[in-house]
């Protein structure tokens, strides 16, 4: 389950995005909400919800200042921004800091629903590949710790395995 963060400075919008979407089914656990970009900073940085659905134009810090300041601060959720102007500059922007997706208000819930599934699957996808990563990882110790064994136990044939093919497993010798 995930954790979802709703951004904007319209309090209608964010009490309608908040109860009309049954946020569980699609997968989301917790749900957040803030009015401007400095308190959905705030928040990001004590909960860290996987994804942001946020406003461009609001006070205190825009939707595209709070993407740049996520990514400055190493947060790096996935980001559905919302708006009501349909401009290129601002499509722009949220392309360039990594925006899933961009919708114009007034939103539409099936729209929001596949923009946020979107985002669920690349989370799904970056934590298969994490694991399959710490899987390699300890796989990598464990064939270490067997070579270890081997040479110890004078079972490593030297003449067949070249110290450079040990060095690229991750055996170093001393040298």
């Amino acid at each position: 389950m995930y954790k979802l963060l709703i951004v904007d400075d319209e309090p209608w919008l964010r009490k309608r995005l908040m109860l009309t979407i049954d946020w569980e089914k699609l997968g989301i656990s917790e749900v957040y909400e803030a009015e401007d970009g400095a308190k959905a900073f705030a928040l990001a940085s004590a909960y860290e919800p996987d994804i942001i659905i946020t406003d461009i134009e609001m006070p205190e810090l825009s939707g595209i200042e709070l993407m740049k300041t996520l990514n400055e601060s190493a947060l790096f959720p996935q980001i559905i921004l919302i708006s009501g102007y349909n401009e290129f500059e601002y499509a722009r922007s949220a392309v360039r800091f990594g925006a899933v997706d961009y919708l114009l208000k007034p939103i539409e819930e099936e729209d929001l629903k596949k923009a946020v599934s979107k985002c669920i699957a690349t989370l799904e996808k970056k934590e298969y590949n994490q694991q399959v990563l710490d899987l390699l990882s300890s796989s990598s110790d464990l064939l270490r710790e067997k070579i270890y064994i081997d040479l110890l136990l004078g079972k490593l044939d030297f003449s067949k395995v070249s110290e450079q093919h040990l060095y690229e497993l991750g055996v170093v010798f001393p040298t």
